[in-house]
């Protein structure tokens, strides 16, 4: 089982127990919560597509690293590649000191990788251009007791984790808490990817098990839009009967890597965030690239939250939050849980479940 669906049932299994303790706080109208996650460039380690492998996203456990080859392919280095793939070792040719030997699968020989420096990652680097070419996974290493650099085959079970199933882990945490604070609060899930694509998504649900299986289902993405989650977003709360749109609170939250993407995207995705946020009913004129009728592009009087995933400073998600109340930081999946207890108090529950 994932490690975001362990800590996601573990979660929810202390949530129950205080049950008999809220229900009696049923029946306060409930809270509408849409989990808008980026799913873009969250592959998890070792699975990349052979064409496209900056699809996968470095392990971020600090206690991992990577090593460089010693020698590189001298083609690929010719074409400006950063990180070349290992030129395979002559027949009977040892490690050199300073260096360890391992099998490259791939190649299918073996190669010496330096091990006078060691490679850590704070955040997505995909995008940078020190990452151009290197395929991260092959050469992956923890150190054992006695401090010797070990090879990582298995990487969940070495404690591997990258921003896909660091988003989901915080995401199922925060449905289970949500649902669990108040019978009648709902839970709505939608995996944002590239420029109008929401397509896994979650309707508005009473069911933790529906929320989860979306989560599961949904892939990683090429390219990012924070655009395409915060229009799926006015489309679920507007559609709602009018009933519920006057008696029901309206939250986004907004889980995302922080990326900058094209200003055109950027600018569009604000556009909306200030529509979600806008008074009840408030009518706005169409925003280009996001197709919404009429009806659907009202404002909802919601509030809008956002949570980053590891990538610094974001003007973009500073500015998307617009209240530095509802800007949170997350540093890896163990902090999920602290995460979702800051966002979970933001929206006016206590950690346990109970409105306060």
């Amino acid at each position: 089982m994932a490690v975001w669906k362990r800590i996601a049932l573990c979660w929810l299994s202390a949530l129950l127990v205080c049950l008999p303790l809220h229900a009696a706080h049923a029946g306060t109208g409930g809270v509408d919560v849409i989990l808008l996650m980026d799913a873009s460039q969250m592959t998890e380690l070792g699975d990349a597509d052979a064409g496209e492998p900056w699809l996968a996203c470095p392990c971020l456990n600090p206690e991992h690293f990577y090593l460089k080859p010693v020698a590189v392919d001298a083609e690929e280095v010719a074409m400006g590649v950063t990180f070349p793939h290992a030129a395979p070792l002559a027949e009977g040719q040892e490690a050199a000191p300073g260096e360890i030997t391992v099998f490259d699968e791939a190649l299918g020989a073996w190669v010496a990788l330096s091990l006078t420096q060691e490679y850590r990652f704070s955040h997505s680097f995909l995008s940078e251009e020190q990452a151009h070419g290197w395929q991260p996974w092959r050469y992956h290493f923890t150190r054992d007791a006695s401090g010797a650099p070990v090879r990582i085959a298995q990487g969940e079970e070495c404690g591997c984790f990258g921003r896909e199933e660091t988003a989901k882990t915080l995401a199922s945490v925060l449905a289970a808490s949500v649902l669990a604070a108040d019978a009648e609060n709902r839970v709505a899930f939608c995996a944002f990817g590239a420029a109008g694509s929401s397509r896994w998504s979650c309707p508005l649900t009473g069911s933790l098990e529906a929320v989860l299986a979306c989560m599961d289902a949904s892939p990683v993405q090429r390219g990012g839009d924070h655009a395409a989650g915060l229009a799926r977003a006015l489309r679920i709360l507007n559609r709602r009967p009018l009933s519920e749109r006057l008696a029901r609170r309206a939250v986004v939250i907004v889980i995302s890597g922080g990326e900058a993407f094209p200003a055109a995207n950027t600018q569009r995705a604000l556009r909306l965030a200030e529509l979600l946020k806008a008074e009840k009913g408030a009518e706005a004129i169409p925003v280009f690239g996001a197709a919404l009728t009429q009806q659907e592009r009202c404002g909802c009087g919601a509030e809008v939250a956002v949570v980053g995933l590891w990538d610094g400073e974001s003007l973009f998600l500073d500015a998307l939050a617009s209240d530095a109340q509802a800007r949170f930081r997350m540093e890896d999946y163990k902090t999920a849980e602290a995460a979702a207890s800051a966002v979970i108090e933001w929206l006016g529950f206590r950690s346990d479940g109970i409105r306060c």
